[in-house]
């Protein structure tokens, strides 16, 4: 059976334009100064907590095409948005904060891995992830050396 690519070409380009805020800022916060580190910072956090809800939507909007009826795909579809929020509200350090999305972003990818071996997800989805999720740990990871490093 012949898979038609172009199918997942739209996908593919769609998630790489969303790597353009991370990568602007993990490289952009080395150069400029305050104010617009601060912003820069403080916008790569609002879109941080926007990925995180948009990808525990994916797993809601799976849970409704598989009409579950198991609240767990419901319940663990909203805790990336919530655990990015409470991160975010606990007002811990900027440094600890860059590490919980780190971390978050990794452990999504790792329920992906599992969603994909229950055949939830496609495999070219699951490759998109790794993609992208590879070039944000490495974006945020720029921006946590970057917090270490000048002491913020």
């Amino acid at each position: 059976m012949k898979i038609n690519k172009s199918v997942y070409k739209t996908p593919n380009i769609i998630g790489l334009l969303g790597l353009f805020p991370f990568v602007f800022s993990g490289i952009a916060i080395w150069f400029t100064l305050d104010p617009w580190k601060s912003f820069i910072f403080l916008a790569l956090i609002n879109y941080c907590m926007i990925i995180l809800g948009f990808l525990g939507a994916v797993h809601f909007g799976i849970a409704i095409f598989y009409k579950d009826t198991k609240v767990n795909w419901y319940i663990w579809s909203v805790i990336p948005s919530i655990f990015a929020w409470l991160s975010v509200l606990c007002g811990i350090g900027y440094n600890f904060l860059i590490l919980c999305f780190i971390i978050a972003f990794l452990i999504i990818l790792i329920i992906d891995n599992l969603s994909y071996k229950s055949q939830r997800i496609p495999l070219w989805y699951l490759k998109l992830r790794k993609k992208l999720t590879f070039f944000v740990i490495v974006s945020l990871f720029s921006v946590y050396t970057h917090l270490i490093v000048k002491h913020y």
